[in-house]
């Protein structure tokens, strides 16, 4: 199957299913070598589309519903999804991969609900936990995120499963006293300070710079990102300290 991937996180389900080869191409923000690059997942190259001759195209996230459907107007095969919440991951697996007509599904997706169960309610003293997934204006976390935090056992009072990210304003963060400053800019990576127009907020405990492909899509490396969550909310060690920088927040500027 010729496979074209719009979507960095069906990328990685992809992947994560053993079916990498069969994508020719992808966005530029994937790390797929044998994939065409086929340019950005809000501004993909069409004509590089037609070339490739894929035998299916797919796209998620509400932002793409005008690429699939220019996809579809050009008479592509598209299977669009738009995951909101921690809970559609499963979901969102066993669709791909009937797509693919991966067998033994459930084998793959055991995999993901055993390491979910590992981690649930492992932070026992419900510690308050800001996520910031932009900083110019500083965004709050939102679709699954909150569904994260409630799986470890922390407190997410800034934004309400399956809501779409929000500006937040410090007053709103201050009066929530966080105990966990968590740092995933989009299309950072893992950063070891703020970027320089980051505002300073009335904050003084340690900052928790994460690798944003954990945390921003949905994903099988979002279970990476919950057993990152969990370990530095609880201490317990999950194998993923390569993946986040702890910091002092006066000494993050």
């Amino acid at each position: 199957m010729r496979v074209v991937s719009l979507a960095p996180n069906i990328t990685e389900i992809i992947r994560f299913l053993e079916r990498g080869s069969d994508v020719v191409a992808c966005t530029q923000h994937d790390s797929l070598d044998s994939a065409e690059s086929i340019g950005g997942w809000l501004s993909p190259d069409y004509n590089k589309i037609e070339e490739v001759d894929p035998d299916i195209v797919f796209t998620s996230d509400p932002l793409q519903r005008d690429i699939r459907d220019e996809l579809k107007n050009m008479d592509f095969t598209v299977h669009h999804t738009e995951p909101r919440s921690f809970s559609d991951l499963v979901p969102l697996i066993v669709s791909v991969g009937d797509e693919l007509d991966v067998d033994d599904i459930d084998n793959y997706t055991s995999k993901i609900i055993e390491r979910v169960e590992s981690v649930r309610g492992t932070v026992t003293d419900g510690k308050t936990i800001y996520c910031e997934e932009w900083d110019k204006p500083p965004m709050v976390a939102g679709n699954w995120v909150p569904e994260m935090i409630d799986t470890i056992g922390g407190s997410y009072p800034f934004c309400d499963p399956t809501e779409r990210s929000k500006e937040v304003t410090e007053e709103e963060f201050v009066r929530q006293e966080p105990d966990l400053f968590i740092s995933h800019i989009c299309g950072q990576g893992t950063r070891s300070t703020f970027r320089e127009f980051r505002e300073k907020w009335d904050y003084s405990g340690y900052v928790y710079f994460v690798n944003d492909s954990c945390i921003n899509q949905l994903s099988p490396r979002t279970i990476d990102g919950l057993e990152l969550l969990a370990e530095i909310a609880s201490g317990r060690d999950y194998g993923q300290s390569d993946m986040y920088v702890r910091k002092r927040y006066e000494n993050c500027f």
